[in-house]
């Protein structure tokens, strides 16, 4: 399946980036026109990066 989802494709409906980079990529991307977000994330990711990044959407939420 990976073969016929190039990331171009992919890219248009996710937002991938780095933990440290996710929330303004989020962010960057549809602004306040959201009310939320359901990420997911890969299993090994711990839940303190997992909440780091909603702590940051929130944050850039309110500054908004």
């Amino acid at each position: 399946m990976s073969a016929l989802l190039d990331d171009e494709m992919l890219d248009s409906f996710a937002v991938m980036a780095a933990p440290d980079e996710l929330a303004d990529k989020i962010s960057d991307r549809y602004g306040i026109t959201i009310a939320r977000v359901l990420p997911g994330s890969p299993s090994h990711m711990s839940e303190t990066t997992v909440t780091a990044v909603q702590r940051e959407l929130r944050s850039q939420r309110t500054r908004q």
